[in-house]
């Protein structure tokens, strides 16, 4: 795969992610309601989710519905009330382990059957029309965030994962005064999307792409932005001085103030 084609995908990810990066919103008062909530399922149809995979569940205040069914991410509609719930949904065509993909056709089916659902603090349960209990799922961590303070920031990249990123390959990413884009560069391109914020959601809501330079050395062949190759970003949380985002897929993104990002 060529490092242009990598970059695309790269790209595509992180906005097709738009359809999945609303995550982690503000605690809600009713914590009875699935609405507006952020859910990892840990248990499918009477088994544990696999260890290293997450499977992910966003009902949106709107109707729709998005996630992560462990290797493709998922879209649709729902329907629900304070006791039933009905949802419709269809996915990308990524391709993974078999075992992955038996554990996604099964969720994705669970999903389809679904009836009922009870909500019991942080745990909630999906039921089929007989009461058999479908998934489990656990509330998603959720931080008090202001997205104002994200506005006029400017942040290098620190580390993926645990891991530190070489300076030559950090991203910067800067949250303009207008509140609306970010920019990371790759030394050879600059990104620009568009975001919404709320709480500490974060929704990349599109992207273009504008090359400044043409690529030399070791980025003779492209090279797709740090950022941009991880899985999409749900949610992020200022602490300590730094900037936190976090990924579907519970990657953790370290930013730190652009002046000092590497001391």
């Amino acid at each position: 795969m060529t490092g242009r084609m990598k970059l695309y995908i790269g790209l595509l990810a992180l906005v097709s992610g738009g359809l999945w990066f609303l995550f982690n919103p503000p605690v809600a008062d009713n914590t009875d309601s699935p609405v507006g909530c952020q859910w990892w399922a840990v248990s499918i149809n009477g088994s544990e989710v696999l260890d290293h995979t997450v499977v992910s569940l966003y009902l949106r205040d709107d109707g729709s519905v998005q996630g992560s069914s462990g290797c493709n991410f998922y879209y649709g509609h729902y329907s629900a009330d304070a006791t039933s719930i009905n949802m419709s949904v269809g996915t990308t065509l990524m391709g993974c382990d078999e075992e992955i993909l038996k554990q996604e056709d099964t969720y994705l089916d669970c999903l389809r059957n679904t009836e009922s659902y009870s909500v019991n603090g942080t745990l909630m349960e999906f039921y089929d029309a007989s009461k058999h209990t479908l998934l489990v799922f656990e509330r998603r961590p959720e931080y008090p965030m202001n997205p104002d303070d994200l506005i006029g920031t400017s942040w290098r990249l620190f580390s993926v994962g645990g891991e530190q990123v070489r300076e030559e390959e950090s991203d910067t990413l800067v949250f303009d005064e207008d509140g609306v884009s970010l920019h990371g560069l790759d030394r050879t391109t600059t990104y620009e999307y568009s975001y919404k914020a709320e709480g500490d959601t974060i929704v990349f809501t599109s992207v273009k792409a504008e090359r400044i330079r043409e690529p030399s050395g070791e980025f003779a062949h492209g090279r797709s932005s740090v950022i941009g190759s991880v899985y999409p970003i749900v949610s992020y949380r200022l602490i300590d001085g730094r900037l936190e985002m976090y990924t579907e897929r519970r990657i953790t993104l370290v930013l730190k103030p652009l002046n000092n990002a590497m001391n």
